[in-house]
């Protein structure tokens, strides 16, 4: 969705205007990763697969005013806020290491993000024309940020054992946890 309006409006010495732009999508999206690192005669692997909603959403909306106060003398304002925001919620991931091809460690992460942030900025434009060819002008102008980024991880670190021992049994490259996973934050 990506959406937009403007409005100009002007008589005698003044002109004024605003304009606006909201973006948003939202999808599923897919990560994946594989780590691999030697050392000596050892190697050391990790793959992590997750996926996970994500969102996010900008604004940006303009404004401004115009103010000729004679042929020769001209002032301007214009200002800007912008905000955004994205979201990244039940992403869950699937952790497996491996070291010399041996399954020795499993976790399961599931990860939420949020970040959301508004900037102003401001500036005023000041013109002076003397003829034809000479003018002079000075501007002024204030910028200002303000953001948070919240995250938040839940590891599940799987007993090992368990799952070689539910592998063997069963007789499967998947495993079934039985009993309860210890939870760490």
């Amino acid at each position: 969705m990506n959406p937009s309006a403007s409005l100009d409006y002007g008589f005698s010495n003044f002109r004024f205007y605003v304009s606006d732009r909201l973006h948003y999508e939202q999808f599923v999206g897919y990560q994946e990763a594989n780590t691999i690192k030697t050392l000596d005669n050892s190697i050391d692997k990790q793959q992590k697969k997750g996926d996970g909603d994500f969102n996010w959403t900008n604004n940006n909306l303009n404004y401004g005013v115009d103010w000729f106060i004679n042929e020769k003398n001209t002032l301007n304002f214009f200002g800007n806020y912008r905000t955004h925001q994205s979201k990244m919620s039940d992403f869950e991931f699937d952790s497996r290491h491996y070291i010399d091809e041996v399954f020795s460690d499993w976790e399961q992460i599931d990860q939420n993000n949020k970040e959301a942030g508004n900037s102003n900025y401001f500036s005023l434009f000041y013109k002076l024309k003397i003829d034809d060819k000479k003018e002079i002008t000075a501007q002024t102008s204030y910028y200002d940020y303000v953001g948070e980024n919240f995250n938040n991880f839940l590891h599940h670190i799987l007993d090992i054992t368990m799952v070689m021992k539910q592998i063997i049994i069963l007789g499967k490259t998947s495993s079934i946890i039985t009993e309860p996973v210890p939870t760490y934050k």
